[in-house]
Protein backbone atom coordinates (compact mmCIF):
# COMPACT_ATOMS: atom_id res chain seq x y z
CA UNK A 1 0.00 0.00 0.00
CA UNK A 2 1.66 3.75 -1.21
CA UNK A 3 0.37 6.79 0.84
CA UNK A 4 0.85 10.13 -0.63
CA UNK A 5 2.64 12.89 1.39
CA UNK A 6 -0.49 14.28 3.15
CA UNK A 7 -2.09 10.51 4.17
CA UNK A 8 0.56 8.56 6.42
CA UNK A 9 -2.47 6.55 7.88
CA UNK A 10 -1.50 7.98 11.12
CA UNK A 11 -5.11 9.63 11.47
CA UNK A 12 -7.36 7.37 9.71
CA UNK A 13 -9.05 4.32 10.97
CA UNK A 14 -7.05 1.05 10.24
CA UNK A 15 -8.44 -0.05 6.93
CA UNK A 16 -10.05 -3.57 7.28
CA UNK A 17 -7.20 -5.08 4.72
CA UNK A 18 -4.60 -3.98 6.87
CA UNK A 19 -5.78 -5.67 10.28
CA UNK A 20 -3.77 -8.90 11.79
CA UNK A 21 -5.43 -11.13 14.48
CA UNK A 22 -4.91 -10.49 17.93
CA UNK A 23 -3.16 -13.40 18.35
CA UNK A 24 -0.85 -11.76 15.81
CA UNK A 25 -0.38 -9.05 18.28
CA UNK A 26 -0.52 -11.10 21.07
CA UNK A 27 2.59 -13.45 19.86
CA UNK A 28 4.69 -10.08 19.20
CA UNK A 29 4.32 -8.87 22.14
CA UNK A 30 4.98 -11.68 24.15
CA UNK A 31 8.19 -11.95 22.50
CA UNK A 32 9.42 -8.51 22.61
CA UNK A 33 8.34 -7.55 26.29
CA UNK A 34 7.61 -11.25 28.05
CA UNK A 35 10.94 -12.91 27.86
CA UNK A 36 13.45 -13.69 30.38
CA UNK A 37 12.92 -10.79 32.04
CA UNK A 38 9.75 -11.10 33.15
CA UNK A 39 10.98 -14.79 34.79
CA UNK A 40 13.20 -13.05 36.54
CA UNK A 41 10.72 -10.67 37.94
CA UNK A 42 9.04 -13.12 39.28
CA UNK A 43 11.99 -14.77 40.74
CA UNK A 44 12.37 -11.66 42.50
CA UNK A 45 9.05 -11.85 43.17
CA UNK A 46 8.98 -15.17 44.98
CA UNK A 47 12.26 -14.91 46.83
CA UNK A 48 11.37 -11.58 48.69
CA UNK A 49 7.34 -12.39 49.41
CA UNK A 50 7.94 -16.26 49.75
CA UNK A 51 5.77 -18.84 47.82
CA UNK A 52 1.95 -18.11 48.90
CA UNK A 53 1.76 -14.74 48.98
CA UNK A 54 4.31 -14.49 45.45
CA UNK A 55 1.87 -16.46 43.70
CA UNK A 56 -1.00 -14.74 44.89
CA UNK A 57 1.15 -11.11 44.03
CA UNK A 58 1.72 -12.38 40.55
CA UNK A 59 -1.55 -13.72 39.62
CA UNK A 60 -3.17 -10.35 41.16
CA UNK A 61 -1.31 -8.54 38.97
CA UNK A 62 -1.72 -10.71 36.25
CA UNK A 63 -5.69 -10.40 36.73
CA UNK A 64 -5.22 -6.74 36.61
CA UNK A 65 -3.79 -6.32 33.41
CA UNK A 66 -5.69 -8.96 31.85
CA UNK A 67 -9.07 -6.88 32.76
CA UNK A 68 -7.37 -3.19 31.54
CA UNK A 69 -6.16 -5.17 28.19
CA UNK A 70 -9.17 -6.62 27.30
CA UNK A 71 -10.63 -3.42 27.52
CA UNK A 72 -7.93 -1.32 25.69
CA UNK A 73 -7.83 -4.27 23.47
CA UNK A 74 -12.22 -3.91 22.68
CA UNK A 75 -11.69 -0.16 22.50
CA UNK A 76 -9.38 0.02 19.91
CA UNK A 77 -11.37 -3.18 17.63
CA UNK A 78 -14.21 -0.89 17.79
CA UNK A 79 -12.38 2.38 16.79
CA UNK A 80 -10.38 0.76 14.27
CA UNK A 81 -7.51 2.65 15.90
CA UNK A 82 -4.18 2.28 16.43
CA UNK A 83 -2.13 2.68 20.22
CA UNK A 84 -1.08 6.04 19.22
CA UNK A 85 -4.75 7.01 17.93
CA UNK A 86 -6.30 5.99 21.56
CA UNK A 87 -3.38 7.54 23.18
CA UNK A 88 -4.12 11.01 21.56
CA UNK A 89 -7.90 10.61 22.02
CA UNK A 90 -7.52 10.14 25.50
CA UNK A 91 -4.75 12.63 26.61
CA UNK A 92 -4.36 15.09 23.81
CA UNK A 93 -1.70 15.55 21.54
CA UNK A 94 0.95 16.42 25.00
CA UNK A 95 -0.35 13.52 27.15
CA UNK A 96 0.13 10.70 24.12
CA UNK A 97 3.60 12.48 24.08
CA UNK A 98 4.59 11.75 27.21
CA UNK A 99 2.62 8.01 27.29
CA UNK A 100 4.22 7.26 24.48
CA UNK A 101 7.84 7.97 25.74
CA UNK A 102 6.93 5.68 28.80
CA UNK A 103 6.06 3.02 26.44
CA UNK A 104 9.40 3.14 24.59
CA UNK A 105 11.35 3.63 27.71
CA UNK A 106 10.02 1.03 29.39
CA UNK A 107 10.35 -1.40 25.79
CA UNK A 108 13.76 -0.12 25.80
CA UNK A 109 14.56 -1.11 29.29
CA UNK A 110 13.45 -4.61 28.67
CA UNK A 111 15.18 -5.19 25.69
CA UNK A 112 18.70 -3.74 27.93
CA UNK A 113 17.76 -6.59 30.12
CA UNK A 114 17.11 -8.99 27.78
CA UNK A 115 20.54 -8.04 26.29
CA UNK A 116 22.44 -8.13 29.50
CA UNK A 117 21.16 -11.75 30.43
CA UNK A 118 22.27 -13.01 26.83
CA UNK A 119 25.48 -11.55 27.21
CA UNK A 120 26.19 -13.34 30.35
CA UNK A 121 24.93 -16.10 29.27
CA UNK A 122 26.88 -15.59 26.02
CA UNK A 123 30.14 -15.42 28.10
CA UNK A 124 29.53 -18.31 30.72
CA UNK A 125 28.85 -20.50 27.32
CA UNK A 126 31.95 -19.17 26.04
CA UNK A 127 34.09 -19.49 29.34
CA UNK A 128 32.47 -23.13 29.27
CA UNK A 129 32.97 -24.92 25.89
CA UNK A 130 35.95 -22.82 24.61
CA UNK A 131 37.45 -21.58 27.14
CA UNK A 132 37.69 -18.21 25.82
CA UNK A 133 37.21 -15.49 28.73
CA UNK A 134 35.54 -12.11 27.66
CA UNK A 135 33.95 -9.73 29.60
CA UNK A 136 30.39 -9.48 30.15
Amino acid sequence: MTFSHNDTGSETSVHEAEEVSGWQVAIVITGIAITLPAFLVGVEIMSALGTARGVAAIFTGGLILTILSLVIMRVAARERKTTYQLLDAAFGQYGSRVASLIIFVTLLGWFGVTASLFGQALVTSLNDILAVQLPQ
